[in-house]
C-alpha cells in the first residue's frame, strides 16, 4: 500500500488484470486492502497446515534435513540420508584433529589451507563452523528435530528454539559417521576446555596451582597444548 500511494501521488496506476483493479480508481485502494487481507489470511492458514504436517512427521520420527548444506550427507532416491564418503573423511578429520588437541580455529585454518570445500560450497572456513560440526548429534546417526522455528509466516524469519516449540529426538535415524562414544568424548573435551579457559591466566601460569585447580583438565589439555 505504501508503494501504491507513492505511485498514485505521481498519477501512476498499477493495474491488476486478474482482479480488474486500477489503483487510480476511487475504489482501487479499498479493493487492494480487502484482497490483500484475504490473501494474508490464506497464507496464514497454509502456513499453519504446513507446520502441523511437519510436526506430525517429527512425531513419526521422520528426519527433515536440508542436505544441500549438510557436509557429509546427501539424500538417496527415497529421501533417506546417506553418507558421502569423501565428505565423511573431512568430518572424521575434524573430530580426529580436535581430540589430538587442535582448537576449532586451527582446524578451520588447516582445512582452508588444504582447499577443502565447506558444506555450503565455499572455501572459507570459520571456527564457529567447526564448532557446530563437533556438536552436531546427526553425525552419530541421531537427530534433534526443530532446533529452530518460524516466528513470522510472512517474512519466514526463523529463530533458535529455546523451548517455545516442541522438539523431538530420533535415535538411529540414519547411518552414523562417528560413534556415540566419539561424540560423547568430544563433548566432554569441549566442556573441559571451556573450564580451562574460564580460569584466570595468572592461575594457569602457575603449574602447581593449575594442577590443584584443574587436575586432569590440565594434563589433558594444557600439557597436550604446550602453548597454554
Amino acid at each position: 500500500m505504501q508503494y501504491v500511494r507513492q505511485l498514485k501521488e505521481k498519477n501512476i496506476a498499477i493495474f491488476f488484470e486478474k482482479e480488474n483493479v486500477n489503483t487510480l480508481d476511487s475504489k482501487g485502494e479499498f479493493l487492494i486492502t480487502l484482497l490483500g487481507s484475504l490473501a494474508q489470511e490464506e497464507s496464514s492458514n497454509i502456513s499453519q497446515i504446513t507446520r502441523m504436517g511437519i510436526a506430525y512427521r517429527f512425531q513419526e520420527g521422520k528426519v527433515i534435513v536440508n542436505h544441500n548444506r549438510f557436509l557429509g550427507y546427501t539424500k538417496d532416491e527415497n529421501g533417506e540420508l546417506v553418507i558421502v564418503p569423501e565428505e565423511a573423511e573431512i568430518i572424521r578429520r575434524i573430530y580426529r584433529e580436535f581430540m589430538k588437541g587442535k582448537s576449532p580455529y586451527k582446524i578451520a585454518a588447516g582445512l582452508e589451507r588444504d582447499g577443502v570445500i565447506t558444506g555450503s560450497g565455499g572455501s572459507r572456513w570459520y571456527d564457529s563452523t567447526v564448532d557446530k560440526i563437533l556438536k552436531n548429534e546427526k553425525y552419530m546417526g541421531e537427530a534433534l528435530l526443530q532446533k529452530t522455528f518460524t516466528v513470522d509466516f510472512l517474512t519466514k524469519k526463523r529463530v533458535k528454539n529455546n523451548g517455545q516449540a516442541a522438539q523431538y529426538y530420533v535415535e538411529d535415524s540414519h547411518t552414523p559417521m562417528v560413534s556415540k562414544e566419539e561424540l560423547a568424548a568430544v563433548q566432554m573435551e569441549l566442556k573441559d576446555r571451556r573450564i580451562c579457559v574460564a580460569i584466570p591466566k595468572r592461575v594457569r601460569a602457575n603449574l602447581l596451582v593449575t594442577m590443584l585447580f584443574l587436575g586432569s583438565c590440565f594434563t589433558g589439555i594444557a600439557v597436550r597444548n604446550s602453548g597454554v
